[in-house]
């Protein structure tokens, strides 16, 4: 997913032409949302490992502790799929049937964040913060495979 952000970067970087604000704001939300994505399982992986010396209430809160990365990951997602939308519509990197899908992804990403500190019944925040995670998969697959089809087309 770095690796992605990184090549995304370059090639918004190149139609955007300027300073080339977006796709580096684009770049920053891939590499935020990169290194919380690693972060996730990180809380995980430490109680695993040292399951023994812990209690069953601290194994609890470890396996729990991962939660928090989620939504630092969805809205640095989100600061990437949105600026790379914005340079899509600009300047015709991608093509629009993909823009503006991306700009709506975006805001997806932007509900569990935000919905979080709602307490109400119809909060959409618990059950779309894990139902977003493989749309971001999916466009992150979708946009690599443009970029690869445009550069050999």
């Amino acid at each position: 997913f770095i690796w992605f952000a990184g090549s995304l970067r370059a090639v918004l970087r190149r139609k955007e032409g300027g300073e080339g604000r977006l796709s580096t704001i684009a770049f920053g939300g891939g590499m935020a949302a990169g290194a919380f994505m690693l972060a996730w399982p990180a809380a995980n992986l430490f109680g695993a490992l040292f399951a023994a010396q812990l209690t069953a209430a601290q194994a609890q809160t470890f396996y729990l502790f991962g939660d928090v990365f989620l939504y630092p990951a969805a809205m640095g997602a989100a600061v990437l799929v949105a600026a790379t939308a914005l340079v899509a519509l600009r300047t015709a990197v991608l093509p629009r049937w993909a823009a503006w899908p991306s700009m709506v992804l975006a805001l997806w990403l932007l509900i569990p964040p935000l919905g979080q500190g709602v307490d109400a019944p119809e909060n959409p925040a618990p059950w779309t913060g894990l139902a977003v995670l493989p749309f971001v998969l999916l466009w992150t697959a979708l946009i690599a495979l443009v970029l690869v089809r445009e550069r050999y087309a």
